[in-house]
C-alpha cells in the first residue's frame, strides 16, 4: 500500500477460537523445508512436497520420507503433485515429471521423453491425460507420446507455465508467468494486463463451480472470473471487514464450498488466518497461536489441510468441530455505485472514494484499477469576530471532522444516539422504485403480498423533535406531507438509475482532524450515477460519470463570511507516482492524467497501460457569489451578473511531503488556506513553476493545454510526485438557516486513439465535461434510458403464454404455443440486463428454476422465428 495509514482495520469478526477445530499432525524425524503443494489422495493419505527434502506422505499413523537418496526421484526440489483415477502419483519437479505407483518409481525428462523441458512447474491429471507446465511450455503426455505447446506454435501467453487446472467441459486453464491462457475445442484466448486481468504471474486456478472460476497471482492477488466478466478481489472486498492480499500462494475449495485463500496480512485477528467467499457470503477462519500456512488442500469429508511455509507439522481443520463467530459483516457507512462503468465507494463521514484503507473509485468497473485513492469535502468560514471554524478530512489519521447524522435546528448540536440511529448510507436503483410502483398499483403492497426494497421502506424523509422534517427528498402521492409508502404508494425521490443517500455533520465532537472550531452544518448528501448502454456515442461519457449533490444547510446562529469549499483529491490515476494535474478555468473543472504515455503498474497498484486516460472534477452547481465583488465567479466572461454562483474560483496542489510551504496540512490555518488559494504560510499561489515563490498570484494553477500553450505540468517537465489536488468554490457568506446547495461530477475520459496524444486526450475530455454539464442543466431526464430498455420492442405473438406460479419462491413453469421449432426463451430482470437465456422444447412447456434469482420483478421474453410475446412474473 502506498500510505502509511495509522488505522486500524478492523475485522469485527471473531468472538472465540476453537481450538478443537484444529489438529497438528508432527514428523518425529526434523525436517524442516519449503512447502510446494499438498494432497490427499483416494486412500487417505497426506502427501506434501518441498523444494529441499523431495516428497513427504502421512497415512494417518506413520510418516514417510522419499527422497534421492532413498528413492527413484532425480532431485528433491518438486514443485507441485496430483494423483490419477489408479491412485498413482504424479508429482512434478526440477528433474521432470515423476511417477509413482506405490513401489516402482519413473522419471521422465528431456533425455527420455518428448517433455518440454526438465523444469516442471505444476502437474494436472485428466483421465489419461497427463498435463505438465515447464519453463519452456505446456507438455502433455496421454500414456504413449507428447504435445508440448509453446508460443511458437499455439496461443499460449507464455512459455512458463506456472498453474494448471482443466473444467468440467474440457477446457484447459494455463497460469504463465504473465498472465493466464485458456485452451478450449476452438482456440486460445488470452487474459493480461490489457483486458481486466494482471500482467502476473499466475499461482492457482480454481473452480469453485460451472460458472465461476477463481485465478490467484503472485504480485496482484486473486480474481474471478464469471459468465465473462473479470472481478478482482480488491473490488470485492471493498465493503467488506477483509483484506484482499497481494500475493495468492495457493487455492483450494473451503469447507463450505467456495474459494479458500491465506490472509497474509498483520490485519487478520490473531495475525493470520483463511478466508472463504461463498456466493455474496464471506468468511474467516483464525489460526490458533503458533499456526501459519503456506499451501493448503481439501479431502472427502471436507476437511482442509495445510503445510506451513516451515517445520516438521502439518495440521487440520474441522469446520464441524469450529465454534466462534466467522461470518465477515459489510462495514459500516460505506456503500458502492456501480451501476454504470465506474465503481465508486461513498463513506457518511466527510470522506469518499477509499475503504479506510485502500481506493475505491474504481474504473472501469471490474478491471482493479482504480483512478482516485481518497476523496473529501472541506469547508470553512470566518465568524463576524473572524474567528476560524474549519472542517475537512483526509485519511482519517488524527480523526474526524465530520460524524453521521442531522443537527438540532435550534441548538446546532447532535447526540451518539442519534448520530448512531443515521450511520448509513441509503442506496436504491431505480428499477426497485419502479418495481415498487407497479406492485402498489395493482395492490400486491396493501395486501401483504409484496415487500419493497427495506431502503424504500426506512427511507430518511423525515425527522423527529427538534430535527427537521424536511430531510431525503420523497414524492408525496397523496400530498399529506407525511412518507408512507406502505399504505399512501409514497416512494424515494432519485436522480439517475442509482443514488446513494446519506446524512452528515461537523458537530458532535471536537475536530480532531483540523483542530477547527465547528461550523456546525448539516449536509443532505447524494451520490448518483446513470447507466446508459444503449445510447448514442457522445453521451457515453454518462457511462464513465458519477455526479454529486450536496445540501449544506447551517445549524448555528452565527453569519460567516469568507466561507469556501473545496473537493480534495488525492487523485491515484493507476500508477501513483507519474501524474500531473491541471484545471481549464472557463470549464470550471480540474483535472488528472498521467506524466507520459504509458501508466506502469507499482507496487502492487495496477496502471493504465498504454493510452492511460484522464479525469476530471467539474463543479455544476454553487453557493451565490456576494454582490459586486468585482469577480467572475462563475468564470462566463461575465462580473457581478445577477445572481451569479461561485463556481471553480480556484485549483491548487499540494505535494504528499512536511514541506512548511506546500505539503500536508497540519492546522485549521493550514486546511484554510489551501482552500482560498493560500499557501500553508498564507502567501498566495502564484502564475510560475510550482506555483510558490515571487510572482504574480494567480488562483487557477496549471490552466494551460498540456503539453501545447500556457502553464502546465507537462509543459513545465515538473518531475513526478506524490500529488493532492484542492478545487475551490468561495468566498461566499453563509447566514443562520440558510442552505445551500454545492454539485459537482466526476468526469472519465480514455482516448482510443492508437497514437496517443496529451492534447487529443484534453479535448477529449473537455467535450466530455460539456456533456456532462449540458446533461446537468437540463435536468430533464432522471433516468437516461426506458425502462426495460435491454428488452428492445415487443410485438404481440397471441395470448397463448402462461406463467405459474406467480408470485414464485423456486420454480416457475412457462407454458406457450409455439408457431415454429426455432424458440428462444429469455429472462431479463427490471434494469432490462439479461439474466439467463434458454432454447424452448417442443412440448411447449419449460421448468425455469429461480432459487439462485434476487427477490424482485422479472420479464420472460419469446422469440418465436422472430415474434416477440412477453410477460412478467414476481419472485419472492
Amino acid at each position: 500500500m502506498k500510505k502509511i495509514l495509522t488505522i486500524a482495520l478492523s475485522m469485527l469478526i471473531i468472538a472465540e477460537i476453537s481450538a478443537q477445530a484444529f489438529a497438528t499432525y508432527t514428523n518425529p524425524t526434523p525436517v524442516s523445508n519449503v512447502r510446494t503443494a499438498i494432497r490427499v489422495n483416494s486412500s487417505g493419505d497426506k502427501w506434501y512436497s518441498s523444494s529441499t527434502k523431495g516428497l513427504f506422505k502421512y497415512d494417518g499413523a506413520n510418516w514417510f520420507n522419499y527422497n534421492i537418496s532413498n528413492s527413484g526421484i532425480a532431485t528433491n526440489y518438486i514443485t507441485d503433485l496430483n494423483f490419477d483415477s489408479s491412485n498413482n502419483l504424479w508429482a512434478s519437479s526440477r528433474a521432470g515429471l515423476i511417477k509413482f505407483d506405490g513401489s516402482l518409481w519413473s522419471v521422465f525428462n528431456v533425455t527420455n521423453s518428448g517433455i518440454a523441458n526438465d523444469t516442471a512447474n505444476c502437474v494436472f491429471v485428466q483421465g489419461a491425460n497427463i498435463w505438465v507446465g515447464t519453463r519452456q511450455g505446456l507438455s502433455v503426455f496421454n500414456g504413449s507420446t507428447w504435445t508440448t505447446y509453446t508460443t511458437g506454435n499455439s496461443g499460449i501467453l507464455h512459455n512458463n507455465v506456472t498453474a494448471l487446472n482443466i473444467d468440467a467441459m474440457g477446457n484447459v486453464w494455463v497460469g504463465t508467468l504473465v498472465g493466464l491462457s485458456i485452451k478450449s475445442a476452438s482456440g486460445w484466448s488470452s487474459f493480461d494486463g490489457s483486458n481486466g486481468f494482471a500482467s502476473a504471474q499466475v499461482s492457482a486456478v480454481l473452480f469453485e463451480n460451472a460458472s465461476v472460476t477463481w485465478v490467484g497471482t503472485k504480485t496482484y492477488g486473486l480474481y474471478k472470473f464469471e459468465n465473462n466478466i473479470i472481478t478482482s478481489l480488491s473490488s470485492i472486498v471493498l465493503e467488506w471487514n477483509m483484506h484482499a492480499p497481494g500475493t495468492i500462494d495457493a487455492l483450494s475449495k473451503g469447507p463450505q464450498g467456495g474459494v479458500l485463500y491465506k490472509g497474509s496480512d498483520g490485519n487478520a485477528p490473531g495475525g493470520f488466518g483463511f478466508y472463504e467467499i461463498v456466493s455474496n457470503q464471506k468468511y474467516f477462519y483464525p489460526f490458533p497461536s503458533g499456526y501459519n500456512s503456506f499451501v493448503h488442500t481439501i479431502d472427502a469429508a471436507s476437511k482442509v489441510w495445510f503445510a506451513g511455509l516451515t517445520g516438521n507439522s502439518i495440521f487440520s481443520f474441522d469446520l464441524t468441530q469450529f465454534s466462534g463467530t466467522i461470518t465477515i459483516q459489510k462495514k459500516e457507512g460505506i456503500e458502492f455505485l456501480d451501476v454504470n462503468q465506474v465503481r465508486a465507494g461513498v463513506l457518511n463521514r466527510g470522506d469518499m472514494h477509499w475503504d479506510l484503507n485502500s481506493s475505491a473509485y474504481e474504473v472501469p468497473k471490474n478491471s482493479g484499477i482504480k483512478a482516485i485513492f481518497a476523496s473529501s469535502i472541506w469547508m470553512g468560514g470566518l465568524d463576524a469576530g473572524n474567528n476560524l471554524h474549519q472542517a475537512a478530512m483526509t485519511y482519517r489519521q488524527t480523526g474526524n471532522d465530520y460524524w453521521p447524522g442531522p443537527l438540532d435546528t435550534i441548538s446546532g448540536s447532535t447526540d451518539s444516539s442519534t448520530s448512531t440511529m443515521y450511520d448509513k448510507i441509503w442506496k436504491l436503483d431505480r428499477w426497485q422504485i419502479d418495481e415498487f410502483r407497479t406492485m402498489f398499483a395493482n395492490g400486491s403492497v396493501t395486501a401483504g403480498t409484496y415487500t419493497p426494497a427495506l431502503n424504500i421502506i426506512n427511507w430518511p424523509a423525515h425527522g423527529a423533535g427538534a430535527y427537521t422534517r424536511n430531510m431525503a427528498p420523497f414524492v408525496d402521492v397523496n400530498s399529506d406531507g407525511v412518507y408512507d409508502p406502505l399504505n399512501d404508494g409514497d416512494y424515494p425521490k432519485i436522480k439517475g438509475d442509482q443514488m446513494c443517500y446519506w446524512i452528515f455533520n461537523d458537530a458532535l465532537n471536537v475536530h480532531t482532524e483540523t483542530g477547527g472550531s465547528p461550523l456546525k452544518v448539516e449536509v443532505h448528501a447524494s451520490a448518483y450515477a446513470y447507466a446508459c448502454d444503449t445510447i448514442s456515442d457522445n453521451l457515453k461519457t454518462l457511462n464513465y460519470t458519477i455526479f454529486y449533490n450536496f445540501d449544506i444547510f447551517n445549524r448555528s446562529s452565527l453569519s460567516y463570511h469568507d466561507m469556501y469549499l473545496s473537493l480534495w483529491h488525492d487523485g491515484d490515476l493507476g500508477g501513483y507516482m507519474d501524474d500531473y494535474v491541471g484545471c481549464n478555468r472557463n470549464g470550471n473543472y480540474s483535472f488528472q492524467y498521467n506524466a507520459d504515455d504509458f501508466d506502469e503498474s507499482q507496487s502492487g497498484v495496477l496502471g493504465y497501460g498504454a493510452n492511460p486516460p484522464m479525469i476530471s472534477t467539474v463543479i455544476l452547481n454553487g453557493p451565490e457569489a456576494p454582490s459586486a465583488d468585482g469577480i467572475d465567479n462563475d468564470n462566463d466572461g461575465i462580473i457581478d451578473e445577477a445572481g451569479e454562483k461561485n463556481l471553480m474560483t480556484g485549483v491548487l496542489n499540494y505535494n504528499n511531503n512536511n514541506h512548511p510551504v506546500n505539503g500536508n496540512p497540519g492546522t485549521a490555518s493550514d486546511f484554510y488556506n489551501y482552500t482560498r488559494n493560500r499557501w500553508r504560510d498564507g502567501s498566495p499561489t502564484v502564475y510560475s513553476g510550482s506555483g510558490t515563490g515571487p510572482g504574480t498570484p494567480y488562483n487557477y494553477m496549471y490552466d494551460g493545454v498540456p503539453g501545447m500553450a500556457g502553464w502546465s505540468e507537462a509543459t513545465d517537465s515538473n518531475s513526478f510526485v506524490d500529488r493532492r489536488i484542492n478545487t475551490n468554490c468561495g468566498p461566499f457568506n453563509f447566514s443562520p438557516s440558510q442552505m445551500i446547495n454545492f454539485s459537482w461530477g466526476i468526469v472519465f475520459t480514455r482516448d482510443d486513439n492508437p497514437v496517443y496524444s496529451i492534447q487529443s486526450l484534453f479535448y477529449k475530455n473537455q467535450i466530455d465535461v460539456q456533456t456532462i454539464r449540458q446533461w446537468y442543466n437540463n435536468d430533464n431526464f432522471p433516468s437516461c434510458e426506458a425502462a426495460f430498455v435491454g428488452i428492445g420492442p415487443v410485438t404481440p405473438l397471441m395470448d397463448g403464454l402462461k406463467l405459474y406460479p406467480n408470485p414464485l419462491f423456486s420454480h416457475l413453469f412457462i407454458e406457450y404455443s409455439s408457431l415454429s421449432k426455432n424458440i428462444i426463451i429469455e429472462i431479463y430482470d427490471m434494469r432490462g440486463l439479461l439474466v439467463t437465456q434458454m432454447q424452448g422444447n417442443a412440448a411447449g412447456k419449460q421448468l425455469l428454476e429461480t432459487d439462485h434469482f434476487a427477490s424482485g420483478l422479472y420479464i420472460v421474453k419469446i422469440n418465436d422465428n422472430g415474434k416477440m410475446l412477453s410477460k412478467k412474473f414476481l419472485k419472492n
